[in-house]
């Protein structure tokens, strides 16, 4: 139904004034998907350079989540110093439909051949991208990158941009630098007797560690803040969501795993790739008193998280983005939750011998046929701004996309005001940006694949977790391999033609 919403938002050919602009073309038949005519020099200078004092509308969609609240929130108030006669509007919905609910905003506004009906400008994760350009969503920011001189694409980390682009073309302004990490409950470990983690164990350290982690808490007498035994309360060791692409393919690659090779020939069914799946399983099919070393995909695919935060778990697989959730006294889906106010983090260790580390990227782009380019153009520049990224950044929730700011040693996101009387003196915001140069996303193997059947093939790759999570045997799992390897080589193939 979406890919069909998608292709009916493609037909329309809108056009549509600007104050203060001049007129702006929408014609997706002509330069590809997202493609906005800028006009010629004078125009283009007036739409990307307005005056400060310009007035005009800016229409945003984001989850309805509170660390995605206090992103926008901070972008906003601090874009209101430089454009204060633009009036923002956002609306938020939540995040188990939200994904839906901009599709079908988009779809409703061309088919009422209304785009001011759309959001300018909304919310998307790196693993969003493909698909919505494929429906025709995001505009094209190269044209703006090359004909406005205030902003530069070498300002940002070389990851980021590869995060936030399809076919070399960004088509999304990321907001923050992500890399998945390990946070940890310090109180959790002080009950167990057991001493904090660190990024420089092995797995089999790694492993015996949340061993002893489990054995302590069961048999210790301590409560946690929900006023529950941890003896009685803890169901899993490690939190997370196995089958988020930032956690699923760098576990593999650590082990040497590919899903194709640089010929493009898939290659998901070897040995490295059983061996990363074997160790997985290893932790999610120990279980003792009810508790397991890691949580099962059925329980963490479907709200990852929650275990940790109602300190059911003492160890959370997660980026920065999401600290204010976790630190603070929230309301989630109807839940209260209670701040952890003893947190630790630290990198992921090296569970496969090759050390990598998922990361990504969250961000903002700017709608195919929006109604207010030249606002939302302003809000976008102003995201990767010093000004906008140390607003956000004093949230907590964000490692900054500049360079500048990242190798900063002083730099605001290393001690954010929000949270300054929430997180320990000695929380370690080096682990946030610790082994870079280790960074994996899924643009390692997706430029090897048809851009038709990327997404499809990563589906593979969460089907192969999900199924291996029941597996009792090594047999099984191959069965298991071949058979998504085997499903991928036909997606490819009908990608092709």
């Amino acid at each position: 139904m979406l890919k069909k919403l998608g292709i009916l938002g493609l037909s329309a050919f809108l056009l549509v004034s600007m104050a203060g602009c001049g007129m702006v073309k929408y014609d997706p038949t002509t330069g590809g998907n997202g493609e906005i005519d800028l006009g010629d020099d004078t125009q283009a200078g007036e739409t990307l350079n307005p005056e400060k004092d310009m007035t005009g509308t800016l229409k945003i969609g984001i989850p309805n989540v509170v660390s995605h609240t206090n992103a926008i929130n901070a972008f906003i108030d601090s874009f209101k110093v430089k454009y204060p006669n633009i009036e923002v509007t956002v609306e938020k919905f939540d995040m188990n439909n939200y994904k839906t609910r901009i599709s079908q905003t988009a779809s409703a506004a061309t088919a009422l051949n209304d785009p001011s009906r759309m959001f300018d400008v909304f919310w998307l994760a790196q693993d969003y991208v493909n698909e919505w350009y494929d429906l025709g969503l995001l505009a094209n920011l190269e044209p703006f990158f090359e004909k406005d001189d205030t902003i530069s694409k070498d300002d940002l980390a070389d990851q980021i941009i590869s995060c936030s682009s399809v076919d070399g073309k960004m088509y999304m302004m990321p907001r923050d630098y992500n890399q998945v990490v390990m946070y940890y409950n310090r109180d959790m470990f002080d009950a167990a007797d057991v001493n904090y983690p660190t990024s420089a164990m092995s797995a089999e350290a790694f492993q015996k560690m949340l061993v002893q982690l489990r054995d302590g808490l069961l048999e210790t007498d301590e409560v946690n803040d929900y006023g529950v035994p941890y003896a009685d309360g803890v169901a899993n060791i490690i939190d997370c969501n196995i089958k988020w692409d930032s956690l699923a393919w760098p576990l593999l690659k650590s082990f040497g795993g590919q899903v194709v090779d640089e010929t493009g020939e898939v290659v998901f069914d070897s040995d490295e790739n059983l061996k990363a799946l074997q160790f997985w399983t290893s932790l999610t099919n120990d279980s003792k008193g009810g508790t397991r070393l890691a949580i099962k995909i059925e329980q963490g695919g479907s709200n990852p998280g929650n275990q940790f935060r109602m300190q059911q778990a003492a160890i959370y697989f997660q980026s920065r983005a999401v600290i204010s959730d976790i630190v603070q006294d929230v309301t989630l889906a109807g839940q209260q939750y209670h701040g952890i106010k003893n947190l630790g983090v630290c990198a992921l260790p090296n569970f496969g011998g090759t050390y990598t580390v998922g990361g990504g990227a969250s961000g903002y782009a700017m709608y195919g046929k929006a109604a207010h380019v030249s606002e939302a153009w302003q809000f976008l520049k102003h995201v990767v701004s010093v000004e906008g990224q140390n607003a956000y950044s004093d949230t907590g929730d964000c490692v900054p996309v500049r360079k500048d700011l990242l190798q900063d040693k002083d730099a605001v996101w290393r001690h954010p005001k929000a949270l300054a009387d929430v997180l320990p003196k000695n929380f370690k915001h080096d682990a946030f940006v610790e082994h870079m140069d280790a960074y994996a996303s899924t643009r390692d193997f997706y430029q090897y694949v048809p851009f038709k059947a990327q997404s499809m093939v990563l589906a593979k790759i969460e089907e192969a977790f999900n199924e291996a999570s029941s597996a009792g045997s090594e047999q099984i799992l191959r069965g298991v391999l071949w058979s998504k390897a085997e499903n991928m080589k036909e997606l490819i193939r009908q990608a092709k033609g």
